[in-house]
């Protein structure tokens, strides 16, 4: 009877899985690319509506590269104001390294992204006169957004709203990558360590990659704003809760059948 029980439980949380899961290929997350190279000739405008290659963003030095969009009603207004007490308190001399923050929006704007821009570099105390380009704020097309967080394994899900409001579930990570252009770590969340990124730079400046210390990832959750709240992102308590039955039910099966010897 309990077997049966549990097999009707998977059963019907796998069911439920489906239904609320509609785009079965989507996927939201980080998707390592460890020791992969980013293609430098893709092209970004910065805040000031400069065009760029990543490598001549890069300017040959290693770089913490955030994915987010200016827009954002979610986690990538922590993730600014983290990376902004990082870039405030690293203590890595400001010529081996480069900070660069993407739009995943292809409608974000230089302007846009000039106003995100100076909202954090106001929040500087220890290095209120950062250099301008130290940290740049970038948009780009559709093409260039897709090349680049497929090259470093981003995915994200872009969601319209039921009044137009364009909203993405995503999620918060630092990319580190190589002067040469090797993604050598990913560090996930909205707070970093300031030793953990240090030694991640000297890492990349050396093109050591090294492995993903700790995978608790932060997702942006979908705002709807019909209903003005975010929206729970109940695949992840589908998908725990149905690993969750396999196990009890795997242990049933182990202690029952030891029993019956």
């Amino acid at each position: 009877m309990i077997r049966k029980i549990i097999l009707l439980t998977i059963l019907a949380v796998s069911i439920f899985a489906q239904e609320i899961v509609k785009d079965k290929d989507a996927r939201v997350g980080i998707y390592e690319q460890l020791g992969n190279k980013v293609a430098l000739d893709t092209v970004f405008t910065t805040q000031d509506g400069v065009t760029k290659t990543l490598k001549e963003l890069m300017n040959g030095r290693a770089t913490i590269v955030s994915l987010n969009y200016y827009k954002c009603p979610g986690i990538c207004t922590a993730q600014f104001a983290a990376v902004a007490s990082l870039v405030d308190r690293l203590d890595v001399p400001l010529d081996e390294y480069q900070v660069l923050t993407m739009s995943i929006e292809p409608d974000d704007t230089p302007a846009l992204a000039k106003e995100k821009k100076d909202t954090f570099y106001d929040s500087l105390i220890l290095k209120a006169n950062l250099p301008q380009d130290k940290w740049e704020f970038l948009v780009a097309d559709q093409k260039a957004i897709t090349d680049f967080t497929k090259s470093v394994g981003y995915e994200y899900i872009k969601q319209v709203n039921k009044d137009g409001v364009i909203d993405y579930l995503h999620a918060g990570t630092l990319v580190i990558i190589s002067p040469s252009g090797i993604i050598t770590r990913y560090i996930y969340g909205t707070s970093y360590s300031h030793f953990d990124v240090k030694l991640a730079l000297v890492e990349a400046d050396e093109g050591r990659v090294s492995a993903t210390r700790v995978q608790a990832l932060d997702l942006c959750f979908a705002y709807d704003a019909e209903a003005k709240k975010y929206v729970f992102q109940w695949e992840k308590i589908v998908g725990g809760t149905l690993f969750f039955g396999v196990v009890l039910f795997f242990l049933y099966l182990t202690f029952t059948g030891r029993k019956e010897k």
